[in-house]
């Protein structure tokens, strides 16, 4: 379920955290997977699990001449009406990803081990939701730092999916669209975020919320 609180970044820390991942990581294998990671929820808004149950099966790549394959999307795989979805990759994000897959072996300990974003761990099992949340604490507050802002009340993955969605919508982006590229199963989860947006878009999500 949605955070129904709905708390999002202000602009000038979004700004500061993609500025610093825009920058290439240290030559270190969790500085390029944690880069990687922080790319692919600031740019498609995935929930928490969602990251965190990506595996190299999850890799979906296209053909752009004979013998040639670029990685193109992630496959999002989930229970859920509209959950199962496939994300574009944007080229940084797609080099971000190819940078982690270079050096993923280093920190993989089998080849059982076949989640995307794994940890340095004997067991086959992706990072867990505590990593997860303390790999964005360290960017959100490095970023604060870097802008000058307090940090904001709430910190982990979700804000940032908060906040993406709600650049989508206040973007213009149809609300019908964002609940797709959410992996949600219509526009009514998208409620929680109505205190962030334009008047224009805050009626098209009241309107969903009391549609059947």
């Amino acid at each position: 379920p949605e955070n129904t609180t709905g708390f999002i970044l202000t602009p000038n820390l979004w700004e500061a955290a993609i500025a610093l991942l825009a920058k290439p990581a240290p030559a270190q294998p969790i500085a390029i997977r944690n880069r990687a990671i922080g790319l692919a929820l600031f740019e498609l808004a995935l929930m928490p699990m969602e990251l965190r149950e990506l595996s190299l099966e999850s890799l979906v790549r296209r053909q752009v001449a004979p013998g040639s394959w670029v990685l193109h999307a992630l496959q999002v795989e989930g229970q859920g009406i509209g959950q199962t979805r496939k994300m574009i990759l944007s080229d940084g994000l797609r080099a971000a990803i190819e940078d982690w897959l270079e050096v993923r072996n280093m920190v993989a300990k089998s080849p059982q081990q076949r989640a995307l974003f794994c940890a340095r761990s004997s067991a086959a099992q992706p990072i867990t939701s505590t990593q997860l949340i303390n790999i964005v604490t360290a960017l959100i507050k490095e970023a604060a730092d870097k802008c000058g802002q307090p940090p904001p009340p709430r910190f982990g993955p979700q804000i940032v999916r908060n906040t993406r969605l709600t650049m989508w919508l206040n973007e213009g982006v149809p609300p019908s669209q964002v609940a797709v590229w959410a992996g949600l199963k219509d526009s009514r989860g998208l409620y929680h975020l109505r205190d962030h947006l334009n008047k224009e878009v805050n009626v098209l999500i009241k309107g969903s919320k009391n549609s059947p």
